[in-house]
């Protein structure tokens, strides 16, 4: 009937018009990534270019304890550059690159790597509490590395020390948590926080640099890997973020090998069939 057609057709022009709407939006973030993405890679590039001509120029005038600490902010730069590059990769190639094998990291091990590798004024507010030394994640090491210094340097941006990282094996595998002592996250933005490009500052905060993508690409490896993470407000103050993955399930011994029963059984079926 022609009531029918109209309500067809309406229905079509309704799902038309959220269609474009998505793609509108999603036209908007492309824009917004592309212009933050390039603001902050011109920001540590126009420094270093500035360091490295001064130094170009004015090398035998320059005095040497000036030279060295021109050299020391071109290298602090160029680790600021690098860790964007590493976001946006990471990002990019979460759940996109395959794996010969189920992915696994030794939990308690990474993490200290990581913290023993962090930037001096980073690691110096770092206390740990390993608790799971056994554990095994389904997780690649690149990708818990991520997690944990992603988490680790947004403490030191945007709290105040000691930075407290943790772990514990649970009952679905192992957790990760880190935490810092500042004025914890403003409470209208937790809804938002774990989109990319989300960042808080204001009030006591110290205001931080960077597009804000941490906690996206944490959330991002979390759902790829089936883990969890959450925010918690502590009572006495701070932040704490937990991260948890769940544990490579090792086959045992006796389901590896067959044991002389099972292979006579299997000959016996063969020869009877």
């Amino acid at each position: 009937s022609m009531n029918a057609l109209l309500e067809s057709l309406r229905a079509t022009q309704a799902t038309l018009e959220e269609r474009n709407e998505a793609l509108e939006e999603a036209g908007r973030a492309k824009d917004e990534f592309v212009s933050m993405v390039s603001h902050e890679l011109r920001t540590p590039l126009t420094a270093i270019r500035g360091f490295a001509e001064t130094l170009a120029l004015r090398w035998d005038t320059v005095p040497e304890e000036q030279r060295r600490g021109l050299v020391e902010r071109i290298a602090s730069q160029t680790a600021t550059l690098e860790s964007l590059v590493q976001d946006l990769l990471t990002l990019g190639r979460i759940g996109h690159v395959p794996h010969e094998a189920p992915p696994r990291s030794p939990f308690d091990d990474t993490v200290a790597a990581v913290v023993a590798e962090l930037p001096g004024d980073v690691g110096e507010d770092v206390v740990t509490h390993l608790g799971a030394p056994d554990a095994v994640v389904a997780v690649t090491e690149e990708e818990l590395r991520r997690v944990v210094s992603n988490l680790v340097v947004n403490a030191h941006k945007y709290g105040d020390p000691p930075i407290e990282v943790a772990t514990a094996r649970t009952d679905r595998g192992a957790a990760l948590s880190v935490r810092d002592h500042g004025t914890g996250v403003p409470e209208e933005f937790v809804p938002s926080m774990w989109e990319a490009f989300a960042q808080a500052s204001g009030g006591d905060q110290r205001i931080a640099t960077g597009v804000g993508l941490g906690l996206r690409i944490i959330t991002t490896i979390v759902q790829a890997r089936d883990g969890s993470v959450r925010y918690e407000a502590p009572d006495d103050g701070g932040a704490r973020f937990v991260v948890e993955f769940p544990l490579v399930l090792e086959p045992s011994a006796d389901a590896a090998l067959p044991g002389p029963s099972d292979v006579e059984a299997e000959r016996g079926r063969a020869g009877a069939s």
